[in-house]
């Protein structure tokens, strides 16, 4: 049976007009599994920022600069099947605690227990050399009741009093590597998993919090180093230099703006999602390692604080205010979070005047493709535009699972409110026995399986005028907030440098080194603080 197409707010004729002169690409005809596994597969996104699963830089967080030459990074355990396979390579839902972890080393390596007045010592203050190991050979680490025992690869056991044991390299060029986690290794074919190794020193604490057990393991490194093993986990190694210079600034920008916000375990960041992904050496690339280098020291800020560097893969031309994404209070649409370096922004070319707030507007935006910066044509972006058919079948299950609701047959979809990129912000479900809104970014992206927020639908019906589903469209894949990876390869592609390409996408900012460059402003802050 043929299927016949009209426009929520968009009229016919309009549609089979643009389909016609071959403007409006077909909807991609795959069914949710299909689609959602591919999602699954790749990963949500490149990116920093989005809830739960992408971690947040909130504008609220500190702002100081503060000199730094050590970032303390929370390592994830990775959580296995019976038979050994990977089944969650961070395995957020711990806490970030180790049952066991076993450790070993490229080289000579020192373990010491750190000595401090406080209750929580750690690796920076120095420490009792406990025990030397050689390269390969292995030390086990588990709680005991008021202590830490060390298994040694001999068998035997020793159990000391303490809340911290620190694993030092004796060498600088010794690397120091974790037996019981594994990460995808981005050097090797296929990115297969292997136990990892990291730079610096780990640092293996007893948690101590109400209620909590078993261990965690720190990784104490150079700030420097810490952005080789991030970058090009968080853009692909391939992106243009000036691209590549961009992730960087915005990545160290990021790392200090949150720097202290796991205090209460024991480090800064932790290595998922939930901050910047960092796999250690594995995911180090000369490309990445050349870009973190030639921007050493450099971050982002307005006004002379640090920006929430807020990055996603793709944003389809337009950028998202942060209100609309990560709106605060969480209630409230928009949020009262506005920041005036996180704005809509418009990004390349639009030569058609178009209303992004009104259903054709953002139609005609969506369903078509422009010079932007991330477009196919300038950074090879294959999620620029995405049409995604949904059954009125599949929206009643998910209506049902989701929320425990069951309105019948579907009768219609009606967006009724838009964020300033044109994209949904509030849409009304119409069933025969009710109606039922949703709201946010999250929310109608996670409702609708899809890449992103959709930005216009379209109703499917068959011969009989009998409605079928919905074609939805979109672009982009992420949350849209701050720099868009694509759009940032795009620019320097197009000639941009790295500090063109960060002022495009955080409106009114600079880019300042921490060391040399700092405004008066950030330098008084800097000496009130450490007294030089």
């Amino acid at each position: 049976m043929s299927s016949e197409v009209s426009a929520v707010g968009v009229s016919s004729h309009r549609v089979h007009e643009m389909r016609a002169q071959g403007r409006l690409d077909q909807p991609a005809n795959q069914d949710a599994e299909a689609f959602w596994k591919l999602k699954a597969e790749e990963g949500f996104s490149f990116a920093s920022g989005a809830w739960l699963d992408l971690g947040s830089v909130q504008a609220q967080t500190q702002t100081r600069i503060l000199p730094m030459r050590t970032i303390r990074i929370g390592l994830n355990p990775t959580r296995f099947s019976e038979s050994g396979e990977v089944l969650a390579e961070f395995d957020t839902s711990t806490a970030q605690r180790h049952s066991r972890i076993v450790l070993t080393a490229t080289g000579p390596f020192i373990l010491l227990q750190p000595i401090s007045a406080g209750e929580a010592p750690t690796c920076e203050e120095g420490g009792i050399p406990i025990a030397l190991g050689e390269a390969g050979e292995t030390f086990a680490f588990t709680a005991t009741f008021g202590g830490i025992a060390i298994e040694f690869s001999s068998g035997i056991t020793m159990s000391l009093i303490t809340n911290s044991i620190c694993v030092a390299p004796i060498a600088s060029d010794v690397l120091l590597t974790v037996m019981s986690i594994r990460r995808r290794n981005l050097n090797r074919a296929g990115n297969p998993f292997e136990p990892p190794r990291y730079r610096g020193v780990l640092e293996i604490q007893r948690a101590t919090g109400l209620g909590e057990s078993g261990l965690r393991l720190v990784n104490v490194l150079d700030l420097e180093e810490y952005l080789q093993g991030v970058i090009t986990n968080e853009m692909p190694a391939s992106f243009h230099p000036e691209a590549l210079r961009a992730q960087a600034v915005a990545a160290r920008t990021y790392a200090l703006a949150n720097r202290g916000r796991f205090a209460s375990r024991g480090f800064d960041l932790d290595d998922s999602t939930l901050s910047q992904v960092y796999r250690g050496v594995l995911s180090e690339h000369p490309n990445g390692t050349a870009a973190v280098q030639s921007t050493r020291g450099l971050v982002v800020v307005r006004d002379g604080e640090l920006v929430p560097t807020f990055y996603s893969s793709s944003m389809g031309g337009h950028t998202e205010g942060i209100e609309w994404i990560f709106n605060a209070p969480a209630d409230q649409l928009p949020g009262s979070n506005a920041h005036p370096a996180l704005r809509a922004v418009h990004d390349g070319d639009f030569p058609v005047p178009v209303d992004l707030l009104s259903d054709e507007g953002a139609f005609v935006f969506y369903s078509q493709s422009w010079d932007h910066f991330d477009s196919p044509q300038r950074s090879g972006n294959s999620r620029y535009r995405w049409v995604v058919t949904r059954s009125v079948e599949f929206i009643a299950e998910r209506l049902a699972s989701t929320r425990g609701l069951s309105l019948g047959a579907i009768l219609d979809m009606v967006p009724t409110r838009r964020s300033p990129s044109g994209r949904i912000a509030q849409l009304q479900i119409v069933g025969e026995h009710g109606v039922v809104m949703l709201q946010g970014w999250r929310t109608l992206r996670d409702f609708f399986q899809l890449l992103n927020s959709p930005s216009a639908i379209v109703p499917r019906r068959d011969a009989v005028g009998r409605l079928t589903g919905f074609d939805l469209y979109g672009g982009g894949w992420g949350h849209n907030v701050g720099m868009s990876q694509y759009g940032a390869h795009g620019r320097g592609r197009s000639g941009q440098t790295f500090r063109e390409i960060l002022a495009a996408y955080y409106t009114g900012t600079e880019v300042v080194s921490v060391e040399v460059e700092a405004s008066e402003k950030l330098n008084r802050a800097i000496r009130r603080e450490h007294s030089f």
